[in-house]
């Protein structure tokens, strides 16, 4: 801890060490340290980065798995960022975690360890960014996992863990593996999926084949049961914090990239309420994610003239795409309460049962359901569906009209409408995985509040390829203001209608499979008189609905003439050194969860300067 804040962890830098690198980079989350650590390779390069939050090592909320969720809008972790009123869902503002920590949001979010859909990486590539495709990117992915790859436990066996060989790194920095622990109702939901027609698929994290139902990765470390986020696997670990090349400051904010006509020089930050610039001397990274890095754009100088000169920023490049094709997915939850036998995530709030899991923390008896409920993250069962298996001929046909965007396209770039020509392709097609479901053992809906000493079950339906486009803009020229963030929920109906009929499909599935029934006590939402039809339940989405924490597209990474902020080569179209590495560049929103995508990044990013060097 430092002397002047007792609850600060000092990193390897300090202000006064910290003032010329190589390369400097900004966000100390998943892209950004991935990619400062694999330029630190190189000893004869330096790596500085800049993290806005606090270095928070050994804090239970982020190691311990079952604790995710707990540290959400909580300052201490989280930028707390909200949504501007949302037009097409009842003018809600919508919270938008984001970590604000060394590890970023790595650190505060569910974990999961899916490295997509095969096709949705291929259509990256036909955008004009040739590298980008499945296979250009396997080597980034192999290199980075430690995937615990055998000696699978009975219960993960009999729960559909499965590794593909040849899928998933075993020697990389981040800590991979299937879950130790799992609720008894998510067994009769698994059968329940192959009772519908739902085919197992072994490896659906690595395998590139989403489409039907499999067990799921986390990033949790297989031999300490804890949490693997950017901070600890590119930091903590190894020797990254003692390497005389690589410097990690936290508390700074960054205010703008320090420009002299195409070339970045450094960037200005803020810590302990002082200004400072850190000077580059090759290039200057920024992976502030795809809420903050268009911010850090437009502060600079860099977007659309019109918003630049309304808050007095003197503009250095013009490019009006900063900040537009805001894509993320959303979900909602269909809540049940279980029987008092059935063990859920609700359970811990009881002080004796959570002292009894802890003392089973790490170790998973497969006799015994306690056993590692700690060291278990989030939902472990996902089935992925096609609108074909959610929809009648009729329903198919009516969302395909629906669909028909039109005038909804209006100020969209050629690279946009592309994307979304893409998007409708997997969408309609019959093995896409369009909607994710997944069985999450605990309470989580916006609709009421649960009883005490009583578990529940909530039935998630993942809306997977959003129609919907929004923006991400600057309110003011004050770097310490949160940006205007207009993801435009719902703006293209027939998201709203797919979310429904999901979740009207999620619903019936359950009350009538008989599996089940043995769990169920009964529905808490939607209450059964208010879902009763179709237009019921968009009301309903449109009241309770969240986001997904799986932001992407407001720097995309196209040709500058179809909509681009970047090149194929994450270069900022008009400079010569200012890249972006994270989740802001990716043009197309893929399926499932994005973080691992967030990792590869970083990683290729670092691969593409370090073949540069003389």
């Amino acid at each position: 801890m430092t002397e002047n804040n007792p609850q600060r962890h000092a990193t390897n830098a300090t202000v006064d060490t910290f003032t010329e690198f190589d390369y400097v980079v900004v966000g100390g989350g998943p892209g950004g340290m991935a990619c400062a650590a694999a330029l630190s390779e190189n000893e004869k390069v330096t790596v500085g980065v800049l993290e806005a939050g606090p270095w928070l090592p050994n804090d239970p909320l982020i190691e311990y798995p079952s604790m995710m969720g707990q540290s959400i809008m909580n300052p201490k972790y989280d930028w707390c960022l909200k949504t501007t009123p949302q037009k097409y869902a009842n003018d809600r503002e919508w919270i938008l975690p984001r970590g604000k920590m060394l590890g970023g949001s790595s650190a505060m979010n569910f974990m999961c360890w899916q490295r997509g859909y095969r096709t949705d990486f291929d259509d990256i590539a036909k955008l004009g960014n040739p590298g980008w495709d499945w296979d250009s990117l396997t080597p980034a992915y192999t290199e980075l996992t430690q995937t615990a790859t055998s000696n699978l436990t009975q219960v993960q066996k009999d729960n559909g863990g499965a590794i593909e060989e040849g899928c998933h790194g075993t020697n990389g920095p981040v800590g991979v593996s299937h879950s130790v622990w799992y609720c008894e109702a998510q067994k009769e939901w698994w059968n329940m999926f192959l009772t519908n027609g739902s085919k197992h698929v072994q490896d659906g994290s690595g395998s590139g084949e989403m489409y039907g139902l499999w067990n799921t990765l986390f990033s949790v470390d297989s031999q300490t049961r804890k949490r693997t986020h950017a901070g600890t696997a590119f930091y903590e670990q190894g020797n990254y914090s003692t390497r005389p090349n690589f410097k990690v400051l936290c508390d700074a904010t960054a205010v703008k990239v320090e420009l002299s006509r195409d070339r970045a020089t450094g960037v200005s930050y803020l810590h302990d309420g002082k200004e400072y610039i850190v000077k580059a001397k090759r290039e200057v990274i920024l992976a502030g994610g795809t809420f903050l890095t268009p911010k850090l754009l437009e502060l600079s100088g860099i977007g659309d003239e019109s918003i630049l000169q309304k808050h007095k920023i003197p503009v250095k490049i013009k490019n009006d795409n900063v900040g537009k094709n805001l894509q993320e997915h959303f979900y909602l939850g269909s809540v049940f309460e279980v029987n008092k036998d059935v063990i859920t995530y609700d359970k811990l709030k009881n002080s004796e049962f959570a002292q009894k899991a802890m003392a089973y923390y790490g170790d998973s008896p497969d006799t015994d359901l306690t056993g590692g409920i700690i060291a278990a993250p989030c939902c472990s069962a996902f089935g992925y569906l096609s609108l074909k298996d959610l929809l009648s001929p009729a329903e198919f046909a009516e969302l395909k009209a629906i669909a028909d965007f039109g005038d909804n396209q209006e100020g969209w770039s050629d690279g946009m409408k592309r994307v979304q020509e893409l998007q409708l392709a997997k969408l309609f097609f019959d093995r896409a995985p369009a909607m994710e479901y997944t069985l999450l053992p605990a309470f989580a809906t916006t609709d009421g509040a649960p009883k005490d000493e009583t578990g529940y079950v909530t039935n998630l339906s993942l809306l997977q390829y959003p129609l919907s486009r929004g923006t991400v803009h600057i309110k003011s020229n004050d770097p310490n203001e949160p940006p205007a963030i207009d993801p435009n929920y719902f703006s293209n109906p027939a998201d709203l209608r797919l979310m429904a009929y999901a979740m009207r499909k999620g619903v019936e599935d359950i009350e009538k499979d008989p599996g089940m029934a043995k769990h169920i006590v009964e529905r808490h939402a939607p209450k059964k008189d208010e879902s009763k039809t179709i237009e019921e339940y968009e009301e309903f989405i449109r009241n309770h609905a969240s986001t997904t924490y799986h932001p992407v597209g407001t720097c995309s990474m196209m040709p500058r003439e179809m909509g681009g902020v970047v090149d194929a080569q994450l270069r900022v179209y008009g400079t010569q050194n200012l890249r972006i590495a994270d989740a802001s560049i990716l043009p197309v929103m893929p399926s499932g969860h994005i973080q691992s995508a967030c990792y590869v990044i970083g990683h290729k990013a670092a691969n593409m300067m370090l073949k540069q060097i003389v």
